[in-house]
């Protein structure tokens, strides 16, 4: 990956949450995931494969379970095919994406499994309780962590991350959904959240694509400008060459992108140090150039 930039070279803050963000790895694990910095949490906000296939599915989990920080809190994006189990199982799912690649003359894998079983499969491998209770997959979920305060001069409160893998249609692949019809997913978001993930940018944030448009969702927008959520940090990738960071009002927004434009590995971790005391912003610790735009 590029060499990181640093906004902020601080040393590491016992009053703190240290937040390492990634996202759209696509399967490049020997690459994207290799010397991430260590951090009380990693965030990986999807895309962990291209066509969410089982091999790529196990090897992120296994990738996940090597890695040192204390919670590793992710999501699926769109490439993650196999888990959006209604849109797999339909023909635009399991028969464009892997066809006759995968699925024999009688609609099975060579393991005799059938899209709803290898779907089933892959969520399992994905979801499946971890010994350390370090791995936290959210779909439309909350978890709410508490930080290790021993060293810490302030006392803090558990912290609140929300996760959702929609984003408006794009392209057709999993996890689309229309506007306005998205906006229910976002409805659910919770008014006290700390960090949002999601795949997908709001728009007008870390939202341009290459050629200029702006794909981000104004529904998910709306619910920050009105107010009715004001996290603290929000994490996403889906558009690679839009990797950074962005301040407004009291969110810090990080496109976490991993992979560029041409999904080569090389934009690093985005770095962040999340203060326990609530009143005080997210703060950038490091944060690596964007490769498509040097």
């Amino acid at each position: 990956m590029s060499g990181s930039v640093g906004e902020e070279q601080a040393g590491r803050s016992k009053d703190a949450w240290r937040i390492v963000c990634i996202s759209d790895t696509h399967a490049r694990w020997a690459d994207a995931l290799e010397n991430i910095p260590d951090g009380d949490i990693l965030i990986h906000a999807g895309d962990f494969s291209n066509t969410g296939l089982i091999k790529d599915v196990e090897g992120f989990r296994k990738r996940l379970e090597s890695l040192p920080h204390r919670h590793k809190v992710f999501i699926a994006g769109n490439h993650d095919i196999t888990i959006h189990k209604e849109f797999y199982v339909s023909p635009d799912g399991h028969m464009r994406f892997h066809g006759t690649r995968l699925y024999k003359k009688d609609g099975r894998t060579d393991d005799g499994l059938s899209p709803e079983e290898y779907s089933d499969r892959c969520i399992a491998a994905l979801t499946r309780p971890d010994d350390s209770g370090s791995l936290h997959y959210l779909q439309d979920q909350s978890v709410h962590l508490s930080p290790i305060t021993e060293t810490a001069d302030t006392v803090a409160d558990p912290l609140h991350i929300y996760g959702s893998p929609w984003q408006p249609t794009f392209c057709h692949w999993a996890f689309n959904v229309d506007i306005p019809k998205i906006k229910p997913y976002w409805d659910r978001i919770p008014d006290e959240v700390d960090v949002l993930i999601t795949h997908g940018p709001p728009h007008n944030v870390l939202d341009a694509t290459a050629d200029g448009y702006r794909c981000g969702c104004p529904e998910l927008r709306a619910q920050i400008d009105t107010q009715r959520i004001r996290p603290r940090l929000h994490v996403f990738g889906h558009i690679h060459e839009a990797y950074g960071v962005q301040n407004e009002g009291n969110t810090l927004y990080v496109n976490a992108s991993t992979c560029t434009y041409r999904y080569k590995p090389l934009n690093a971790a985005v770095v962040i140090d999340l203060p326990f005391d609530r009143s005080q912003p997210a703060r950038v610790v490091s944060v690596g150039r964007n490769i498509d735009q040097a």
